[in-house]
């Protein structure tokens, strides 16, 4: 208690009223900043978790997708050497080293009218027939084919007719190629080894 000259004795906290309010308002300033500070932090610690978690999503997510690109690029890469690969053996089954020889409409040279082929075509200049075995690989009636090394031999020829598995002339028919000739003085003179045959175009 105060006690004032000639007044009544005052209590001192009527007396520092307006000094505990300023404290009072100091404190809750203070409260009020520092939680407002915390608040920043605590927001500011979030928004760099969630800039984390982007950041690595985006890092993790490249490189899936570059995973991916690779995995995508070495399937590409595969899938161009499986094509090449079947290309070079598509590229084998149409060349061939050859043995070519020629033969004329006589009986012995085939079996059944030596004037008819299997396509059902007749024998004519300008008709080949192969082997079975290169039938089995494509080498089909009505395919066309491109003859070299045999002379004046050369050139286009189209396969019209099949060879027996076996000759009483050659033996067993592997990798031959027959000419038809009119004569038989025209047939014997073709014999050529080695010669090099490319099977022309699509099957129709």
């Amino acid at each position: 208690m105060i006690k004032f000259l000639g007044s009544k004795e005052i209590p001192w906290y009527k007396i520092n009223k307006r000094k505990v309010w300023d404290i009072l308002l100091v404190v809750v300033f203070i409260v009020f900043f520092v939680l407002t500070v915390r608040q920043r932090f605590i927001d500011s610690e979030i928004k760099k978790n969630m800039v984390n978690m982007v950041r690595s999503y985006e890092i993790t997510l490249k490189q899936v997708r570059t995973q991916q690109a690779s995995q995508l690029l070495s399937h590409g890469k595969m899938q161009r050497k499986i094509a090449i690969l079947e290309q070079e053996l598509k590229n084998q089954s149409r060349y061939k080293k050859v043995t070519v020889t020629g033969y004329p409409p006589l009986k012995g040279y085939g079996a059944g009218d030596p004037y008819k082929t299997s396509s059902g075509e007749k024998v004519r200049l300008g008709r080949v027939a192969v082997c079975p075995d290169m039938f089995k690989q494509g080498w089909t009636h009505f395919r066309k084919i491109d003859l070299r090394g045999a002379g004046k031999y050369n050139g286009i020829y189209t396969i019209n007719d099949k060879m027996a598995q076996e000759s009483k002339f050659y033996g067993k028919c592997v990798n031959r190629i027959d000419i038809f000739q009119h004569t038989l003085k025209e047939a014997k003179q073709i014999f050529f080894e080695n010669a090099e045959v490319v099977l022309l175009g699509e099957p129709s």
